[in-house]
């Protein structure tokens, strides 16, 4: 037996299953019908799955940033911040005072005296914390400490993610009668990026905890609810 003619013949073979099913799976994405190839080789097998599209809409991540809008002009979250005094004297009432409230001020203040611009830069940060720390007037502060530690949402980068604007400027975002309820969903919030959004995504609607006295959680959760406009 010639061995290399074997080698070939079992080559050609496969080259021709090869060819058949690079054939069937073009029929089968034309006509957006999933393809799955399984062989099998005694114990061990294999399966091969060909689909013209899959998606999916990930609905917990596992990086969760809560969206509270204080890179841009919020006005219902700043009307109720402005409403409240960090320098006030009780302090009962300034250990209560929520930590969004604490990084919206501060980030507003730090603004002021930055030429309009947050915390961009390692060390400019590293003093946005401090300044935090700073205002604080007992250790025991909670309040404070969740400031310092979420203090990431103000250097957080506005605007929507580069992968979402990947998605988003896809031609098959534009909704058409053969979409799919995936790509319906996308045009729908590219639309509303476009227009009620003003660039940003819809709102959680959610807030984090927080060391805060009851009325000064319920009112920042009522904020939240209101729709984006």
């Amino acid at each position: 037996m010639d061995l290399r003619l074997n080698l070939v013949t079992l080559e050609t073979i496969l080259w021709l299953v090869e060819e058949s099913m690079v054939k069937l799976d073009r029929i089968c994405r034309q006509e957006n019908v999933m393809l799955i190839f399984a062989r099998s080789y005694g114990l061990t097998g294999l399966i091969q799955i060909s689909v013209k599209e899959h998606t999916v809409i990930e609905s917990k991540p596992d990086h969760f940033l809560y969206d509270l809008r204080k890179l841009i002009s919020f006005v219902f979250l700043n009307s109720f911040a402005e409403s409240i005094d960090l320098n006030v004297q009780d302090p009962v009432a300034h250990k209560h005072i929520p930590y969004v409230v604490i990084l919206v001020k501060m980030s507003d203040e730090w603004k002021t005296s930055h030429g309009g611009t947050l915390p961009s830069t390692k060390e400019a940060k590293r003093e946005f914390k401090e300044l935090l720390k700073s205002r604080m007037a007992a250790m025991d502060e909670e309040n404070y400490t969740e400031a310092i530690d979420a203090s990431i949402k103000v250097f957080a980068p506005q605007g929507i993610s580069p992968d979402l604007q990947q998605i988003i400027i896809d031609s098959c975002a534009d909704f058409g009668t053969g979409s799919s309820e995936f790509w319906v969903i996308v045009a729908a919030l590219k639309d509303f990026i476009a227009n009620e959004g003003g660039g940003e995504v819809p709102l959680e609607g959610l807030i984090p905890d927080m060391t805060s006295s009851t009325e000064c959680v319920i009112d920042p959760y009522k904020i939240s609810s209101i729709p984006f406009l």
